[in-house]
């Protein structure tokens, strides 16, 4: 860690600056070792992480006649990559969300847990056949060409070339680490008046939409099923539906259900007043400030659902925060 601290002009002007590089190793994982150890699996030192990045912060401070005013932000961003895996394991696979089977990867070169899914190249406009690598339609027992995507299925990235839509074409889908954290703080008083704000904000991750529940097909759904494909030319981007899906385009976990998860949120907003001592020591009272708050106030993003804000990588519905508005009062006797 390399680190600058700085204030100017007379400490109205304040900078800090670290630059961090670590590396965590000996993480634990299971292998399965050679049949002469005698067991199926075994825990191992076998993983190693890199995470490096850059922390600023700025800071102003100054007076205009009787208001008096700071503001401070901050940003900070991470690049995090696993840098060693066990020879004997390719990569190591975790989770599931009901029947889409979104899980997540620890692989070397890519970020920790990256969402580990199916690339969509599009929704079929038309009925379309298997082939070989020869490009000759494939047939089944009666002669009939094989049918691999129906009118209004999402066709998916085949990576190997096989022409067959299997775990070897999962990769990299997003990941749920922010690679930029950032806030604002402002807060200005004016003869009795108090004002503040504070807001934050992340930048560079995602979120696996789950709010589609396959599992249940009688169910309310999310606002997007209505620019569902309904014919040729409707759409390149939502699948047909129903409610059966019986060629799992809602249920295949793949980058169709990965949204972008940036936001800036005003957390806390407040407005103050502190009554002149010369009202407030006619009732025996020493201070007296008044008050009102506002909690979650506004959210800016692109997400479209529910709260982005959430502390895992799969959005289930989570119930999102809650705008609170507050009034009160402070006395000092």
């Amino acid at each position: 860690d390399l680190g600058l601290d700085a204030r100017f002009l007379g400490d109205r002007l304040t900078f800090s600056a670290d630059w961090y590089y670590k590396t965590t190793k000996d993480l634990l994982v299971k292998i399965n070792p050679v049949p002469e150890i005698g067991v199926a699996e075994t825990t191992v030192n076998g993983g190693e992480v890199m995470n490096k990045g850059l922390e600023l912060e700025l800071g102003w401070r100054d007076r205009i006649g009787k208001l008096n005013y700071s503001i401070n932000g901050n940003l900070s961003t991470l690049k995090n990559e696993v840098t060693y895996l066990d020879p004997t394991i390719s990569r190591i696979l975790y989770g599931s969300y009901y029947v889409s089977q979104i899980r997540t990867a620890f692989e070397v070169g890519n970020p920790i847990w990256y969402m580990y899914g199916y690339q969509m190249d599009g929704i079929a406009q038309e009925t379309i056949y298997k082939t070989d690598k020869d490009g000759n339609f494939e047939l089944d027992a009666n002669g009939d060409k094989i049918v691999k995507y129906n009118p209004g299925d999402p066709m998916l990235h085949d990576f190997n070339g096989d022409g067959i839509i299997g775990e070897e074409d999962r990769t990299n889908i997003g990941q749920g680490i922010p690679k930029v954290t950032y806030g604002i703080t402002v807060a200005l008083d004016y003869k009795g008046f108090d004002f503040t704000m504070f807001g934050t904000g992340v930048a560079g991750n995602s979120i696996f939409d789950g709010t589609r529940r396959t599992d249940i097909p009688v169910m309310n759904q999310p606002k997007y099923v209505l620019n569902r494909w309904t014919g040729e030319g409707s759409t390149n981007e939502y699948p047909r539906f129903t409610n059966t899906d019986p060629n799992q385009n809602w249920s295949k976990a793949s980058d169709f259900f990965i949204k972008d998860a940036s936001y800036f949120r005003l957390k806390n907003v407040t407005l103050g007043y502190t009554l002149p001592v010369k009202w407030t020591n006619k009732v025996f009272v020493k201070k007296l400030r008044v008050y009102a708050a506002c909690e979650n106030a506004v959210t800016f993003t692109k997400y479209d659902g529910f709260d982005p804000e959430i502390a895992d990588y799969v959005d289930r519905g989570i119930y999102p925060q809650s705008r609170t508005v507050q009034f009160g009062a402070s006395i000092t006797f």
